[in-house]
């Protein structure tokens, strides 16, 4: 009987032999990632902002619609327009493109030495410029008189001017081709939409590089010159002395 059990068992060994195995594991759950995450991860790589309960892009603005831009910066754009045709190309270009928010925090102050003012002096931080949006502090907007709220725009306009050339191409060609506006009574045409459509068809990537976007004391300083200069009575300048003084302080490359 032994024997026979023993055969039987040898029979079922061979006969199994050619069975495929099959290894069932436990399928477990994915891990929530507790870490930052690469975008390459498909895991969160940001979230929304916001300041007293609304939202940062609540909080943006059409400059060119502001009561003092309208009263004092187009008149100096419209000066610009027979005298310094790209010049005034350039203030449309950084009041239209670049996007403007004005919220209720306080900005970080910038070192008084490295924008070159005497140590001694202390300022109150306004607004902050980054190389395509400017914030500006609602509180102390809102106290400002009229005469400083359009200096403070005409400011930050003169300061983003001064940083075009620091961009890439498709920047520089979109602010080239508002001068199309300048020398058509600021009316969008054809000519104007073709100029901008050429732009993105040869520049179809838009990056800034941050490190590019450096001023010095003397920078800070051509800024504040330029400033004064365009906000008194414009009837008296001398506008080739201004263009050769562009040329002077490196302020800004025109064809």
């Amino acid at each position: 009987m032994k024997k026979w059990i023993f055969l039987l068992l040898v029979f079922l060994v061979a006969c199994g032999g050619n069975h495929e195995t099959v290894q069932v594991t436990e399928r477990q759950a994915p891990k929530t990632p507790t870490g930052p995450v690469s975008e390459d991860g498909g895991a969160d790589v940001g979230g929304g902002n916001a300041i007293q309960g609304k939202m940062i892009e609540e909080y943006q603005v059409d400059v060119t619609e502001i009561l003092e831009y309208q009263e004092s910066i187009l008149p100096i754009i419209k000066a610009l327009q027979t005298q310094f045709p790209d010049l005034a190309a350039d203030f449309l270009h950084i009041a239209r493109v670049r996007k403007w928010y004005i919220v209720p925090a306080d900005l970080k102050s910038l070192d008084a030495l490295k924008i070159g003012i005497p140590l001694e002096i202390q300022t109150e931080q306004v607004a902050l410029h980054t190389p395509e949006k400017i914030f500006i502090d609602r509180r102390r907007w809102e106290v400002m008189s009229s005469s400083s709220k359009s200096y403070l725009i005409l400011h930050e306009i003169v300061m983003g001017i001064k940083w075009i050339d620091k961009h890439e191409g498709l920047d520089r060609c979109l602010a080239h081709s508002k001068k199309i506006l300048v020398l058509n009574e600021f009316v969008e045409n054809e000519s104007y939409k073709d100029e901008v459509r050429t732009c993105y068809k040869t520049y179809p990537k838009y990056y800034v590089i941050p490190t590019k976007f450096k001023f010095t004391p003397d920078d800070y300083e051509s800024i504040r010159s330029l400033v004064s200069q365009l906000g008194k009575e414009l009837t008296t300048t001398d506008w080739e002395e201004l263009k050769l003084w562009f040329n002077s302080r490196d302020f800004r490359k025109y064809d």
